[in-house]
């Protein structure tokens, strides 16, 4: 409440702006986070050292919602993008959505090593799977429901995930 407060005072307010986003993130509340985002972008909100976490929250929300080339560009010129788990975790997002399983998951893992949390562990997981890693994702999983995570969302895959996965990726472009 405090926040929109804040911003139905300022509604360009880069720190409102980036403080809501990032509770919208702990929240799952993934669109409103990335509406956010957005806004203080179209606000010119800097990212740069000043605003750790719009940094953060913009990286992240835009890696989760797909748009990997504004997460990228969040991404950026972050000082702090090889140290700070949740930058490595929505740049491993960005390799993931972008193909590069190989690199998302060195990413991943180094988001986890960083302390990144649940959603970068069950990115691990999944990137393990997708190589046929099943023991290496059995021991991430185990360390998930060894600290009490027992639930978790999914989505279903989009057409084209499944087209490539009964057919094969031929080169088709629409």
């Amino acid at each position: 409440a405090a926040l929109d407060a804040c911003i139905a005072r300022d509604p360009r307010s880069c720190t409102c702006l980036g403080k809501r986003a990032a509770v919208r993130l702990r929240l799952a509340d993934l669109a409103r986070a990335t509406s956010d985002a957005k806004a203080a972008i179209d606000a010119s909100c800097a990212l740069d050292a000043g605003s750790p976490r719009l940094r953060e929250s913009a990286a992240l929300a835009f890696a989760e919602s797909g748009d990997t080339a504004r997460a990228t560009a969040a991404l950026d010129g972050a000082s702090d993008r090889e140290s700070n788990p949740k930058l490595v975790y929505a740049d491993a997002l960005v390799h993931a959505q972008s193909g590069d399983a190989a690199g998302a998951e060195a990413l991943a893992k180094k988001a986890v090593d960083l302390g990144a949390g649940r959603d970068a562990k069950l990115l691990l997981a999944q990137l393990l799977i997708g190589r046929g890693a099943n023991d290496d994702a059995r021991a991430v999983l185990k360390e998930l429901v060894d600290a009490g995570v027992t639930s978790v969302r999914t989505s279903l895959p989009s057409l084209e995930e499944v087209y490539v996965q009964m057919i094969g990726d031929r080169g088709l472009t629409v």
